[in-house]
């Protein structure tokens, strides 16, 4: 017995659509108007609108027009007449559109998701005259902008050279003269260190924490793995056809890009590990770790204009519960460095009346 569908039956301009009757034989569509009449609609007669789906059918058939809703009547009618050239095109249409969506989404989360490894990969084999070419680029547009302190400068790189050892290779520190609580690492090897955030140090074992975070950022290369992400379309491009002269150039043209280049939290997380193993390896006193991210968040407020690179980066109070589950699980107890002290004793003895 054949399947009775449900629909609405139109005879055609100005007149009244009715409710009908309707199954599916053999050959045709029979439509029931009333229980003495029928109306036969052959199958090769029918025409399907583009817009049919399985909520709605319509069909018309010498200028009458006949209204399915649902009850699976789509697929039904598409298994007699097969699916009509303009509805297959639809839905081909729809189904390209899906499979274009689908590739831009894929491909967005693989970018967000790939392109910190990719960064690195990068910069990890980023050769050495390249660095330097573009360290000293962007060096010089920093230099132009700031006025460093030669003598303490010169203190401040006998307080590296002794904390780091033989790992220092040659990074060059700065001190600038400022009242703008901050340090940055830059690509080539160089450090800066603000008069602003040294005067608020209260011994040396603040300093040996911030440096060791900040030379965390060189050792990683996170100042370059954040430019190349900043540039990261013409980074993969140059890198992969292997310009890496070209890669340099732009670099170097964006170099004050470094001024506003905010560090992730993966690699604000690997610089306050590097520092803590630091710390813990020359066993200086844990608690300077602790005591610099006071100082750093007490100066948020000076950094509006300045590089944004540790005080200014929202995950600090994640870091300091890293710290504080580090430190109670520090064992060694912290030995006295007289070198170190001593230095930082002549580097800070009182600041303040420096700052301009």
């Amino acid at each position: 017995m054949e399947r009775v569908y449900q629909g609405r039956y139109y005879a055609g301009s100005g007149k009244p659509n009715v409710s009908v009757s309707i199954t599916l034989e053999t050959g045709g569509i029979v439509i029931q108007t009333n229980p003495e009449s029928t109306i036969l609609w052959p199958y090769n007669e029918i025409q399907h609108h583009f817009a049919n789906d399985h909520q709605r059918v319509y069909l018309s058939h010498i200028g009458t027009h006949l209204e399915i809703e649902g009850q699976g009547f789509y697929d039904e009618i598409i298994k007699r007449t097969g699916i009509p050239t303009g509805t297959r095109r639809r839905l081909s249409g729809y189904h390209w559109a899906s499979i274009v969506l689908a590739l831009i989404l894929l491909a967005a989360m693989l970018w967000i998701y790939a392109m910190p490894v990719l960064s690195s990969y990068i910069a990890m084999r980023i050769p050495e005259k390249v660095e330097i070419q573009v360290g000293d680029a962007i060096w010089q547009q920093i230099s132009a902008q700031e006025e460093f302190d030669s003598l303490r400068s010169g203190l401040a790189q006998q307080y590296l050279n002794e904390l780091l050892g033989d790992s220092v290779e040659s990074t060059r520190i700065y001190v600038a003269k400022s009242s703008i609580v901050n340090a940055f690492a830059l690509p080539g090897h160089r450090i800066v260190v603000y008069t602003g955030l040294l005067e608020r140090l209260k011994n040396h074992s603040e300093f040996a924490a911030l440096l060791g975070h900040e030379y965390g950022h060189i050792a990683h290369r996170h100042v370059w793995r954040g430019m190349i992400q900043s540039v990261s379309t013409f980074a993969l491009l140059s890198f992969f056809m292997g310009d890496l002269t070209g890669l340099a150039g732009i670099l170097v043209e964006q170099g004050n890009m470094i001024f506003n280049l905010r560090f992730s939290r993966s690699y604000e997380s690997e610089s306050d590990q590097f520092s803590r193993e630091l710390i813990e390896k020359r066993r200086i006193e844990p608690g300077g770790m602790k005591a610099l991210f006071d100082h750093l968040q007490e100066g948020t407020d000076s950094l509006a204009t300045v590089p944004e690179f540790l005080s200014t980066h929202p995950g600090i109070g994640r870091r300091i519960q890293n710290y504080e589950k580090w430190a109670a699980g520090v064992h060694y107890t912290p030995e006295e460095n007289k070198v170190l002290s001593t230095i930082f004793s002549q580097l800070c003895p009182d600041l303040k009346q420096h700052v301009r």
